[in-house]
């Protein structure tokens, strides 16, 4: 099976070119086949950090040329190697050898583990810590692991950190902070909209009574004593990201969640509503003297 994978030539050329160390160990294998598909081999460890899929061969195109020209033999040959997985094994543990890489086992599982947990107090997104995680094996020769496996281990250590800021936040809040929290989820007998939800509500037309409803909804948000929290050891992506979920979250749904994440989501909601609204309200003001001043005109 061909994957579409490319690789710039440059990096290729950083990683992959044989010495002629490497040349006097591809040259023991016996068959023009068996050298190919060991160089071949070796090169994608060097490459990727890890060994190609065995069931069918995995084949990256443009490293395949590259190995045949390194070695002057027919890039064709390749498929004569792959029919023979016993070979291709006992190859992959020779060269593993050879390059001093180390199995992805459970040492390595948990050295990784520690890594990402740490990387994600800092790294937010999915593929950028998948991306530092391969790196890190990478420049530790570790054997990089299927895809499905550290797919788990970025959202789990991910999650891990997460629920540190959880009970770090929680730890932070003030006496009373939470009850007022609480109270922004609870929808008014006399009314339908949560306090969230009214704090949510866009700012409508540029018109004075517009701008006393932003200014209300900022004093609304100054008594919670939220604005008073320092959040600077909180990484800004994280905040954002709980502030987005606040966001595109009901009161409804934001209640279902356990105390110390619903706490941290509101106060990251709190002081990044707060900023959006002060920004909207001297949007609004502007527009407004402007308007007042061409009307004059």
């Amino acid at each position: 099976m061909l994957y579409t994978v490319h690789y710039p030539r440059e990096i290729m050329v950083d990683r992959v070119v044989f010495d002629a160390h490497d040349q006097n160990l591809i040259a023991l294998c016996r068959g023009a086949h068996k050298r190919l598909g060991f160089a071949y081999q070796m090169g994608f460890v060097r490459l990727t950090g890890r060994f190609p899929a065995q069931q069918p061969l995995e084949i990256l195109d443009d490293l395949l040329a590259f190995i045949a020209h390194e070695v002057d033999l027919d890039a064709a040959l390749i498929k004569a190697y792959a029919q023979r997985q016993a070979t291709v094994s006992a190859h992959q543990e020779q060269i593993r050898l050879y390059l001093g890489f180390r199995p992805f086992g459970p040492t390595e599982q948990d050295d990784l583990r520690q890594f990402i947990l740490n990387e994600a107090a800092r790294v937010e997104h999915l593929s950028a810590l998948k991306a530092q995680a391969e790196v890190f094996l990478y420049q530790h020769h570790i054997l990089i692991p299927a895809a499905s496996t550290l797919h788990r281990l970025v959202i789990e250590q991910r999650e891990r950190a997460r629920q540190r800021v959880y009970t770090q936040m929680i730890a932070r809040l003030p006496t009373g902070l939470p009850a007022r929290l609480d109270a922004l989820l609870e929808s008014p007998t006399d009314q339908t909209l949560s306090p969230l939800q009214t704090l949510k509500a866009p700012a409508g037309a540029p018109s004075p009574r517009a701008l006393l409803k932003l200014s209300d909804k900022l004093d609304e948000m100054a008594q919670t004593d939220c604005l008073t929290l320092d959040l600077s050891w909180l990484n800004n992506n994280l905040q954002k990201t709980l502030a987005q979920y606040a966001w595109q979250s009901s009161a409804y749904r934001l209640r279902q969640l356990q105390a110390p994440q619903r706490y941290s989501v509101l106060v990251c909601f709190l002081q990044d509503a707060y900023h959006d609204t002060i920004d909207q309200l001297v949007d609004m003001y502007n527009k407004l003297v402007t308007g007042t001043y061409r009307r004059a005109q």
